[in-house]
């Protein structure tokens, strides 16, 4: 999580962006879109992390696609993970 030594806890694959895509549509939050850009590099704050995990538990009931539930789940652990550590957060472009 730090720049200077990260650890790297997941990553999300070009070929699962039709699956962010559709949590997007679902609800229309700035930490999706930043993490759906995969060619520029993201930091993300941690007072920015915990309104998003407040946000990704609140779709939690809701009724999704089993892809759909497996995207934020992953999120939730990674987002999770940096609440956590009470660490900011890096997505870097591939």
């Amino acid at each position: 999580m730090a720049k200077d030594a990260p650890d790297i806890v997941g990553q999300i694959e070009f070929s699962e962006l039709a699956v962010l895509s559709k949590l997007i549509k679902r609800r229309d939050m700035a930490f999706l879109h930043d993490v759906a850009c995969f060619f520029e590099d993201r930091a993300f704050s941690l007072p920015v992390l915990q309104e998003t995990q407040a946000d990704l538990f609140a779709m939690l009931p809701e009724n999704l696609a089993a892809d759909e539930r497996a995207m934020l789940h992953k999120l939730l652990a990674v987002v999770g993970y940096a609440c956590h550590r009470q660490l900011p957060m890096f997505g870097v472009a591939s």
